[in-house]
């Protein structure tokens, strides 16, 4: 002992303060020997050892612990003082919860006689004892425990084998080596004490290993003995094992031999004492190695949790992406060696199920262990967890493997399969994907209706286990895969229905009296009627068949106002967002809105069958350019915004001229004039009703990763504003304007006219358009829309010097092609395309004709019979059979 004392001080001369520590302990350890013989105890050199040892560690405690220790008990004292007024105002379970948290925090000090050597720890866990002692409650090693049959702690592995130590002072007693033992027995005695102290340290330091293993940790969630932890102190249980079979070779059984045949009492003594603590051992070992077992157990459920994090982890990532690309994905985790049966490769598809399928491995191994030991420890811990991860994975594994088939682009590879696979236990989930792919058609082809006999067989969504009968399905009862079920849809803007606080243009100064009186109406006039009007003296409800017609509406409350849905479950009404805004860089809108006009003419609706509902005419507002809703409210009314501020809003009923073809919401003049055209000659009343509708877009649906509400398109509402007019075409008829664009460009008319002569006859020989063998495209109208600019450069070596030079021109122009069933297409269409004529390309070109070929613009469509009889008089049309018609 004291040579370890002074290889103590010294390393701590040199700090060394780790190998000082080392040496402290074997030192202490080595009194465990003295402390068990009292006599031994009270001689005047042990009391100086240990006298020497008690300061040699009080002055490593200050040299090298005093900083750490001032820490922990500051954060100590904070807890402690905060338990002390919690127990004045009479909070005794608060205030048993600050002193469990001052308990852990200073389990290190308490753990530690080193640190209780400091003057500040001791004083500090005199004051936590004394609380404690006061709330009545019992200080452990890492928590405290209320007494009485209030105390509700769980079980340990500590408690489960009945304690780690059921002999603290094992070890094999020493004998004294004198002349009054018998000559026989002399050699034993003297083997017996050098492989007792042997067999004594070899167990001092399989008490300090266990000891050190965290089994009964509860500041962790889960235990976290590892496998190298328990081979350590596996290693000295062996060592002393092999000592022990050496102790009963060359002594036990020489004594006992002896002690038989001579009656020795000496020989006696000794191998009682061996045989004492060799059961004492026994029974020790035993406690340890059913423990150790319960960690192993306990371990690898804590490495099938460790996978499961690191695979929930990699899914996550995957539900985060809005591709509808699928994912394969490692997961390299820290396994123990008692578990090697986690895959290292999983599927977004395949994630949720493996981690399902470990989950109840849990289940089986606690109710095993609970089984076998009676209890597990930590078991609620882990029974929340296994019901918190299996309650998401149960939730998300089918919602994902439901946005992947809704959004793989086609089947190639049969790569849907993989996912009906994974939800084959989720037959809910399969009849909600055919569903949500019925909604999702639906929207594609709610302005398409007649591309709806196209081949779509790799769009095609065929449930694969839709006959299957299963025994072992997941239970769906609550899981919520289509957020329309959570809602009653209801026909927006009743009369009588509860409207949302919001400002609007009615609290604005463009709400002026003209707008209150006819609010809910719609006006008409002979000329457009602008926002700003304050006098009626232009309206009118009669015209003549020549006059040019429009309308304003206005409307008494801001469609953002009006509810869209009621809550099935609360009864409430459900409103859409606050503010349509979208991203400034131009992203795709989830949500918008569209303005629809209803039209009956002398009581008889007017219909498209082409159309939603069978509106006459609408226009989209796609909201405004602002990146929150917040930045948005400081600007509102700075904008065109029909969804929150807006209250009024223009039409064209009869114009002389189309400003704008591509514009659904002027082209509707037409519609009106073809309607009116056909009509006998007299007076006729017109009866318009403005409506609206909330629109979600095909990205924006129940089952996509955050839908916005409403994720479906509403019904047209009811009106918002209603008017009618009578026109009279006795006298004179109604015309339908001309829909072919007026050329703009700042070359002379001959010129501009023989541009448009040969681009006129490139398009009918172009094998592209007019002389396409399917789905031909006959050039009707041809104008240009601008001048001559260049279109591509390239650089040349001119003597010493690199200059950029022109090799093609364009000039922009939009040309009106008619398509025909009998040529290919699915309907009778005019289409108009934006187009470019290029010349050809070179070193030196010019920027005039010949031209070479096209780039292609932008393109819209129209009904064939929005055109003037002269001009639909000018070319072939197809069949009666096979046209359309406007309505």
């Amino acid at each position: 002992m004291n040579q370890h004392l002074r290889q103590a001080e010294s390393m701590m001369e040199r700090g060394a303060f780790t190998s000082a520590r080392t040496h402290l302990q074997e030192a202490r350890d080595g009194l465990q020997e003295v402390h068990a013989q009292p006599m031994m105890k009270a001689l005047p050199s042990m009391r100086a050892s240990i006298e020497h040892l008690e300061k040699a560690e009080s002055a490593y405690a200050h040299k090298a612990l005093a900083s750490e220790a001032k820490d922990i008990v500051q954060q100590g004292k904070v807890l402690l003082g905060m338990a002390k007024t919690f127990e004045r105002v009479g909070a005794r379970s608060k205030a048993i919860g600050e002193l469990n948290e001052a308990v852990k925090v200073s389990a290190e000090l308490r753990s530690n006689h080193l640190f209780m050597t400091l003057p500040s720890v001791s004083e500090f866990i005199t004051e936590l004892e004394a609380l404690a002692g006061k709330l009545e409650v019992q200080v452990g090693q890492g928590e405290t425990a209320a007494a009485g049959p209030s105390s509700a702690g769980g079980a340990t592995v500590t408690g489960i084998v009945g304690g780690l130590f059921p002999h603290p002072s094992l070890r094999i007693a020493s004998f004294t080596i004198s002349t009054a033992l018998s000559p026989k027995v002399f050699g034993e005695i003297k083997k017996l004490n050098e492989l007792g102290s042997r067999i004594n340290a070899r167990v001092r330091e399989a008490f300090r290993i266990v000891k050190a293993l965290p089994m009964d940790d509860n500041t962790a969630s889960l235990k976290a003995v590892s496998p190298f932890e328990i081979d350590t102190a596996r290693y000295p249980i062996e060592g002393i094992e092999r000592l022990q079979v050496d102790m009963r070779k060359f002594v036990t059984d020489p004594l006992q031999k002896l002690g038989a045949a001579e009656e020795d009492e000496d020989a006696k003594k000794a191998v009682q004492a061996v045989n004492t603590f060799n059961s004492e051992w026994k029974e020790t070992v035993e406690r340890w190695k059913t423990a150790f077992g319960i960690c192993e157990k306990m371990r690898t459920n804590d490495d099938l949790f460790h996978w499961i994090a690191k695979a929930l982890e990699e899914f996550k990532g995957a539900m985060a992406t809005s591709s509808g690309s699928g994912w394969t994905f490692h997961v390299a985790t820290k396994t123990s060696t008692w578990d090697r049966t986690t895959p290292l490769q999983v599927t977004d598809a395949s994630a949720c199920l493996e981690i399902l399928s470990l989950l109840d491995r849990i289940e089986r191994n606690v109710d095993q262990l609970k089984a076998d030991h009676g209890a597990y420890p930590g078991e609620e811990q882990v029974r929340e967890r296994v019901s918190s991860v299996r309650s998401f994975c149960t939730l998300n594994h089918p919602k994902h493997c439901i946005f992947m088939l809704l959004n793989l682009a086609g089947n190639c590879l049969g790569a849907r399969g993989v996912y009906w696979k994974a939800l084959r236990r989720f037959p809910k989930a399969r009849s909600t994907v055919l569903d949500l792919w019925e909604l999702k058609t639906q929207c594609m082809f709610e302005r398409r209706w007649h591309d709806k006999d196209k081949d779509f067989s790799d769009w095609e969504l065929v449930d694969p286990f839709r006959d299957l009968t299963l025994t072992n399905a997941f239970d769906e009862t609550n899981a919520v895969y289509d957020e329309r079920t959570l809602y009653d849809w209801i026909r927006p803007n009743s009369p009588d229905a509860e409207c949302r606080v919001a400002r609007s243009m009615k609290d604005s100064k463009l709400w002026s009296s003209l707008h209150s009186d006819h609010a809910g109406k719609i006006a008409f006039s002979t000329a457009p009627i602008e926002n700003t009007c304050t006098s009626t003296s232009d309206f009118s409800n009669e015209f003549k068949g020549s006059d040019s017609i429009y309308a304003r509406a206005y409307w008494p409350k801001a469609i953002s106002q009006i509810a869209l849905a009621k809550n099935k479950e609360t009864g409430e009404l459900v409103f859409g967002p606050q503010y349509l805004t979208s991203s400034s860089h131009g992203h795709r809108h989830l949500v918008w809105l569209e303005i629809v006009q209803m039209v009956k003419i002398d009581g008889e609706a007017i219909t498209r069958p082409d159309q939603p509902e069978g509106m006459f005419s609408w226009f989209s507002d796609n909201g405004v350019q602002f990146k929150s809703e917040k930045e948005y409210e400081a600007k509102l009314g700075t904008v065109t915004d029909f969804y929150a501020f807006n209250q009024s809003c223009r039409f064209p009923v009869s114009q002389k001229k189309v400003p704008d073809i591509s514009d659904e919401w002027e082209r509707a003049s037409n519609r009106y004039q073809f309607a009116l055209h056909s009509l006998p000659a007299g007076k006729h009343t017109v009866s318009v009703d403005l409506c609206f509708r909330v629109c979600s877009s095909m990205d924006n649906y129940p089952g996509s990763r955050k839908p916005v509400f409403p994720m479906v398109s509403t019904a047209i509402s009811h009106p918002l504003a209603s008017g009618e007019f009578v026109i009279d075409t006795a006298a004179a008829p109604v015309t339908i304007a001309s829909l072919y664009p007026k050329r703009r460009t700042s070359l002379s008319s001959s010129t501009a006219q023989e541009y448009e002569h040969k681009i006129m006859a490139l398009l009918q020989s172009s094998c592209g358009w007019g002389k396409r063998s399917h789905k031909t495209e006959v050039p009707l109208y041809v104008a240009l829309e601008g001048d001559w600019y260049c279109s591509g450069t390239n650089w040349y070596l001119c003597g010493d010097v690199m200059k950029e030079e022109p090799t093609e021109y364009s000039i922009a122009f939009i040309a009106l092609f008619y398509r025909s069933p009998q040529s290919g297409w699915n309907r009778e269409e005019i289409a108009a395309f934006h187009l470019s004529a290029v010349t050809q390309c070179g070193r030196g070109m010019k920027p005039s004709p010949p031209f070479a070929g096209f780039a292609v613009g932008s393109s819209f469509t129209f009904d064939v019979d929005l055109l003037p009889p002269a001009a639909l008089a000018k070319f072939q049309r197809c069949p009666e059979h096979l046209r359309k018609g406007v309505f």
